[in-house]
C-alpha cells in the first residue's frame, strides 16, 4: 500500500514537473532532514530517469533538482537495496553523463564538467 502512495505521489509530482520548462524540481520537506549518511531502501522498478529522481526525493525527504533537457526521455535501470541518497543517486545517473552535486538541504542533477555557479556571479 505504501508503495502505491509513493508512487502516486511521484506521478502527481513527475505530470507537475513535466508542464514547466525551466527546470525538472522535486521538493519535498520534511520537519527533520536525513542526514547525508541516513539510508533509504529503495524498490524501484526499471523507469524514467525524472520518475526515478521524483521517487528518490520522496523517499528522503530532500531535494533534487534537474534540469529538464538533461533527464528527458533517460532511462533508469531498476533499483533495489538500501543507499544513502548520495548512493542513490549515484547508481541512478550511472551512464547517464550526469551527476549530482549536493546544494544546501539536497542536490543538483548537472552534466558532468559543466561549470559550477558560484553565489553572486
Amino acid at each position: 500500500m505504501e508503495n502505491k502512495k509513493v508512487r502516486k505521489n511521484a506521478c502527481a509530482a513527475t505530470l507537475w514537473l513535466a508542464t514547466t520548462s525551466l527546470a525538472v524540481g522535486i521538493v519535498f520537506s520534511s520537519a527533520a532532514f536525513a542526514r547525508s549518511d541516513d539510508t533509504i531502501t529503495i524498490d524501484f522498478p526499471e523507469q524514467s530517469l525524472a520518475q526515478s529522481l521524483a521517487d528518490v526525493a520522496l523517499l528522503s525527504g530532500r531535494t533534487v533538482l534537474a534540469d529538464d533537457s538533461s533527464v528527458s526521455g533517460q532511462r533508469t535501470a531498476a533499483l533495489r537495496g538500501t543507499f544513502t541518497l548520495r548512493e542513490a543517486l549515484a547508481r541512478l545517473l550511472a551512464g547517464t553523463g550526469l551527476l549530482a552535486v549536493r546544494a544546501q538541504d539536497g542536490f543538483v542533477v548537472r552534466r558532468a564538467g559543466a561549470p559550477v555557479a558560484t553565489h553572486g556571479t
